[in-house]
C-alpha cells in the first residue's frame, strides 16, 4: 500500500491553485451582478392591505411600478409569485412552495405607474401556516437589488 507524502511545497502550491480558482469564480459572479444598473429604493412598492394577518387569512399583495419605464418580474409559476422569507431567530429563511395553478406567463410586465395585484391563496397553507414575521421580496429583471415588505402572521 502506497501513501502519498505531501510536502509543504506541494501543499502551498495546491492551496494557491484552490484560492485562485475560488477568486476567479467569485470575480465572475461579482461581475455578473455589478454590471446591472441599480433602481432607486422607491422604484418598486410592495403593497399589502395591512401589516398583520391571522393564520389562514388570505393575503393580497400589489406591486407598484414608480418608474417611467416598463419593468419585468420573473414569474416562477407554479411556485409562489414572489420570494417569501420567514424570520427564524436572527436570520431570514427562504420559504418555497408549489401550487396547482395555471401558468401562462414567465414574466410579469409592469408599465410605468402600474399597480398589479394578486393573492397568495393557492400557496397560503404552504407558505404562511404558522405564526411569525415574514418578508416578501421582489427582484426586477435586469437590475441589481431587491425590494421588500415585512408583515406578521398571528394566531386568530
Amino acid at each position: 500500500m502506497k501513501f502519498f507524502l505531501i510536502n509543504y511545497k506541494n501543499a502551498i502550491v495546491f492551496a494557491g491553485i484552490i484560492i485562485a480558482a475560488i477568486a476567479v469564480v467569485a470575480a465572475v459572479k461579482l461581475s455578473i451582478h455589478t454590471d446591472l444598473p441599480v433602481l432607486p429604493r422607491d422604484a418598486i412598492e410592495i403593497v399589502l392591505s395591512k401589516s398583520q394577518y391571522a393564520v389562514g387569512e388570505e393575503i393580497y399583495f400589489g406591486i407598484l411600478n414608480n418608474t417611467d419605464r416598463i419593468l419585468q418580474i420573473e414569474n416562477e409559476c407554479p411556485r409562489e409569485p414572489l420570494e417569501i422569507y420567514k424570520l427564524s431567530g436572527s436570520y431570514w429563511q427562504h420559504i418555497r412552495g408549489e401550487a396547482e395553478v395555471k401558468c401562462s406567463q414567465k414574466h410579469i410586465a409592469l408599465d410605468p405607474g402600474e399597480l398589479k395585484g394578486a393573492s397568495f391563496l393557492p400557496w397560503q397553507k404552504i407558505l404562511f401556516n404558522s405564526v411569525g414575521t415574514y418578508k416578501i421580496v421582489v427582484e426586477v429583471e435586469g437590475y441589481k437589488g431587491e425590494f421588500e415588505k415585512i408583515f406578521t402572521i398571528i394566531q386568530q
